[in-house]
């Protein structure tokens, strides 16, 4: 897209979704209005009516104990729970059908309990 501009108004892109309004100081105040309104609109039909509000990231990964099917198994999660919960390899995905977090944040907040670093003992020894 290129500029387009007007007597004492132009319209510039600037990145992929903005689109910027530029006047002079002695531009119709009416047809700035019009402008302004006709942005509105293009962002009001490419905008959802609800947007979902921030959430966490529901896909964990086990740094001490590796074993994600075991850490599913031990909460009680499954596919059919509140959250539904998957294993692949050392990662565990979390979801809800709901918009609540709440219950997501809890079961990360018991993996993270349960992910914690083994006791080992080294063995230094010289001969």
């Amino acid at each position: 897209m290129t500029a387009i501009a007007l007597p004492k108004l132009s319209f510039a892109p600037a990145g992929d979704r903005i689109l910027l309004l530029t006047w002079s100081s002695d531009a119709d105040p009416k047809i700035v209005d019009a402008a302004r309104d006709l942005i509105r609109g293009l962002d009001d039909r490419d905008t959802p009516r609800k947007l979902r509000p921030l959430s966490e990231g529901h896909v964990i990964q086990l740094f001490n104990n590796r074993n994600a099917d075991g850490m599913v198994k031990a909460l009680g999660l499954d596919a059919n729970s509140d959250p539904k919960a998957g294993a692949l390899g050392d990662t565990i995905i979390l979801s809800s059908d709901s918009d609540n977090d709440t219950k997501i944040l809890e079961k990360k907040r018991q993996i993270a309990l349960l992910d914690q670093a083994r006791p080992q003992v080294a063995l230094n020894g010289t001969i």
